[in-house]
């Protein structure tokens, strides 16, 4: 959602590469569309710096997949290590963004091989982020969206599409946390509160 931190000792290994592409030749190699797009796009720029100043998608990136067995940080929940993040940033260094940046980027990720894109944000219903995300679907994508922090509320936008897996969250007790969106588009629930993550320029 708002990049990555690609300096980071529990991350940049885990950093998908586009191999098609030949960096900083300014040049689109692979004919995607994107110029010098080597680790992924940065939507809400138009440009291939996808570093993340905000923090979100560094620590969201490390519950999914930060490097096991190092001895240092935490241990990513995908397992094995050769399973990589493509960086797809759809925020701004302030955590905003807009739609079509974010159907933009569901297009990106699929087009460019992503098997799971995880979209831990949330918006009104977009006609325009519906069909990407159905887009993503029909090419056999597995879509993951937050269902919200509505304290109770309906699940938000993309979550509560029917393609889309709804996530909830739970606390320490296995109860729904009490500021998780709730209903009837929620496909799971995990924990969500007191996360222990990365975050961009920590250093260990």
């Amino acid at each position: 959602d708002s990049g990555i931190d690609e300096t980071h000792l529990d991350l940049k290994s885990k950093i998908w590469i586009n191999e098609d592409e030949i960096a900083g030749n300014k040049r689109d190699d692979d004919g995607n569309g994107f110029v010098d797009d080597t680790w992924g796009w940065n939507f809400s720029k138009r440009n291939n710096n996808s570093h993340d100043k905000y923090g979100h998608g560094t620590h969201v990136s490390g519950i999914a997949a930060a490097v096991t067995d190092n001895n240092r940080g935490i241990a990513g929940v995908a397992f094995p290590d050769n399973i990589k993040i493509m960086v797809v940033k759809v925020l701004s260094d302030s955590g905003i963004g807009f739609t079509s940046d974010e159907a933009k980027g569901i297009r990106y990720a699929t087009d460019n091989g992503a098997k799971v894109i995880n979209l831990s944000l949330g918006s009104g219903d977009s006609q325009t982020i519906r069909d990407a995300a159905n887009y993503a679907w029909g090419k056999g994508v597995l879509i993951v969206a937050a269902a919200g922090n509505n304290n109770g509320g309906a699940v938000i936008y993309p979550a509560a599409y029917e393609n889309v897996i709804a996530v909830s969250a739970t606390n320490y007790k296995d109860n729904i946390a009490s500021f998780s969106s709730v209903g009837p588009e929620v496909d799971v629930a995990a924990p969500g509160e007191n996360i222990f993550s990365t975050f961009p320029s920590y250093k260990f």
